[in-house]
């Protein structure tokens, strides 16, 4: 009987009165395992109890998949699980890992109300297991009272893998018509679904979903995101949770890309399900192109830069197939074409491009810039450009090349609690910043992007019709935001720890900025960036800063060059720290030091192409002296005078 998980690494842990199965670190890059461990010795398997015969499935039957995610339906889900399987998710959080194990839970009850009639389904025997990395915390505290996480469920899991599960695996032998059923049940066409409990303090509940609406309103591929209300209840001791107003995800998987070519909906450059499933590229004889899940690795798998596409992010174990316990996951973990060994080769030629015209054999830029202008707007500082982080690589079959898929902007729009790298929300964060939010200069791809002049304009271009889109209109936010508070108003979010309750509001809530501060902010810096791209035709680049030595480099924006005209700008200053009589200085735009890259040589010839680092070094100064630097960006010709 075929299985429908590969060989898993497994180690043994043993906490409280319950038995478990942890993970090993060890995984080659093509997915091998070794040192497999089952600690429960109780090899045989159970028969099944076939709670499954017993589902309701209305939901399937009436209604369709857009339905789901439709802020005016009320979709409300409840799950129950015993104790003994929250001590084997809790168990699970121990290890320190993040383990992709699903555990037992009795069952998942999904309503939906349109229309005011209601919808309902029930399925028995699912999985669940915790989703994400830093929100990770304990299942429940040391009085039984059960924490706030994010949880995935399975409505396809089989719980028949005797490495996994030891004695407590089901035994299909007998039933080959129940093990189709459980392997083929779906719901909507998802094999399962993502919950998120509001851990951001999102006070409209909806910015995530608006980032999504972005993306599919420009033809780019992305999970739908909607509204639940989401209770647990441990049926043992007959405690639940109510965490309220919840995020409900269609799952990141190779799902997403079948559901979405199908739906009759144009992305740009993909073809249809039929001509991309038909596609060469790839693995042999299989429907789906190289699908990878980018982070920064766990175990053997991890890179301190996560994934940056560069050479170095690839080598060794870090592209793979993880194993499930979450001791080995690659920084570039594959997630199609897990069953065969397979060298990534596609992956690995992007990893290795160099140049513009390099990439853009093997990766569909145009695509790139369309899904960079929309995250220009979305502004998560956490995403690919950002912190090499949260995105999938997916490489089409009808050519080969790559696509970026974003994913978790949970922190978009100008939500800042818990993590705001850049300080502002990224609500100073320009268009064409070479700068991460995080600190460091952008990855190799993006500095041949933005580098490129063709490129460039694509960018702008697609920056500028969606400046002018209804979709990022404040109106339109706040429509969407009347229909979720319509549908969802009697209900609200909670703060984990102290049980705050969050209603809906439009408010800036935890010093989360509001979609409208926010995105007047975006649209400011790009319409000076727009009109920048105009003027400097004209030697006008815009704001110019002076920062250096004579300010320890903590300048920031206090030295301002006058602009007076014809490519002229002037600045006279007086340095407050001199050593050995010469101050280095460099001229940037205020935020970084590549767009406006400028080199003062032999204090008289202007280098437009400076190299981000040069300085230039003015000399025979004191603290008592008065410095007037003169530039003019049309003739290249530069003063530097002394008093």
């Amino acid at each position: 009987m075929k299985k429908k998980h590969g060989i898993i690494l497994l180690s043994a842990l043993l906490l409280s009165s319950c038995s478990f199965f942890g993970g090993s670190n060890s995984n080659t890059s093509n997915g091998n395992s070794s040192n497999n461990t089952n600690i429960n010795n109780n090899s045989s398997s159970v028969p099944l109890n076939k709670a499954g015969l017993n589902d309701i499935d209305e939901i399937n039957k009436s209604l369709l998949f857009s339905d789901l995610f439709d802020l005016g339906n009320k979709v409300e889900i409840s799950l129950n699980i015993d104790r003994d399987n929250f001590d084997k998710l809790n168990n699970d959080y121990l290890t320190g890992l993040k383990s992709e194990i699903y555990h037992h839970a009795e069952s998942v009850e999904i309503k939906i109300t349109k229309e005011g009639k209601v919808y309902r389904s029930v399925f028995h025997d699912v999985g669940i297991r915790q989703k994400g990395n830093t929100s990770r915390q304990e299942i429940y505290d040391e009085n039984g009272n059960l924490n706030y996480n994010h949880y995935k469920i399975s409505f396809n899991e089989l719980f028949d893998d005797v490495k996994m599960y030891g004695g407590e695996s089901y035994d299909y032998s007998n039933d080959a018509s129940y093990y189709d059923y459980i392997d083929n049940r779906e719901l909507l066409g998802m094999s399962g679904i993502d919950i998120k409990w509001n851990k951001n303090y999102d006070a409209t509940h909806i910015k995530e979903i608006q980032a999504s609406k972005i993306y599919e309103d420009n033809g780019i591929l992305a999970q739908h995101v909607g509204l639940t209300t989401f209770k647990i209840s441990n049926t043992t001791s007959n405690v639940s949770l109510d965490m309220g107003v919840c995020s409900l995800f269609e799952q990141g998987n190779k799902s997403l890309i079948k559901r979405s070519l199908k739906s009759g909906k144009s992305y740009l450059n993909f073809a249809s399900w039929k001509e991309e499933s038909a596609g060469t590229y790839g693995v042999p004889a299989v429907k789906y192109g190289d699908l990878y899940k980018v982070s920064y690795g766990v175990g053997e798998g991890s890179y301190g830069n996560g994934g940056d596409l560069s050479s170095s992010s690839g080598n060794g174990s870090r592209i793979g197939v993880g194993n499930i316990s979450g001791s080995y996951i690659p920084v570039y973990e594959r997630k199609t074409n897990t069953d065969v060994s397979y060298d990534d080769g596609l992956l690995k030629g992007l990893l290795n491009a160099n140049g513009i015209s390099d990439y853009a054999s093997k990766m569909d830029l145009d695509y790139f810039s369309l899904v960079e202008a929309c995250n220009y707007f979305i502004g998560n500082p956490d995403d690919f450009k950002n912190n090499n982080n949260n995105y999938m690589i997916y490489f089409r079959r009808t050519d080969g090349k790559a696509v970026i898929i974003p994913i978790d902007n949970d922190r978009c729009f100008g939500i800042t609690k818990d993590y705001d790298p850049d300080g502002h929300g990224m609500m100073e964060k320009g268009p064409l910043s070479q700068r991460r939010a995080t600190g460091g200069d952008v990855n190799k791809l993006f500095k041949a992007f933005l580098n490129s002049n063709e490129y460039k304009a694509k960018y702008l271009e697609n920056l500028e019709k969606i400046s002018k889109s209804e979709v990022i209109k404040n109106e339109s936010f706040e429509s969407l935001y009347n229909k979720a508070k319509a549908t969802y108003g009697d209900n609200s979010s909670y703060d984990g720890n102290g049980k705050i309750q969050y209603f809906f509001s439009l408010s800036k809530v935890q010093g989360n900025y509001t979609y409208s501060e926010y995105m007047n902010a975006k649209l400011t810096l790009l319409s000076n960036e727009l009109k920048g791209v105009e003027e400097m035709k004209d030697g006008n680049y815009g704001d110019v800063y002076l920062n250096g030595s004579f300010v320890d480099w903590n300048g920031g924006k206090s030295y301002k060059l006058t602009y007076n005209g014809e490519g002229n700008y002037e600045i006279t200053f007086t340095p407050n720290k001199v050593e050995n009589n010469q101050i280095k200085c460099k001229l940037y735009d205020g935020e970084d030091y590549s767009r406006i890259d400028w080199v003062i040589v032999d204090g008289t010839t202007l280098n437009l192409n400076g190299k981000n680092s040069s300085s230039f070094i003015i000399s025979n100064v004191s603290t008592s002296s008065s410095i007037t630097i003169k530039v003019n960006t049309l003739s290249k010709v530069c003063s530097i005078e002394i008093k």
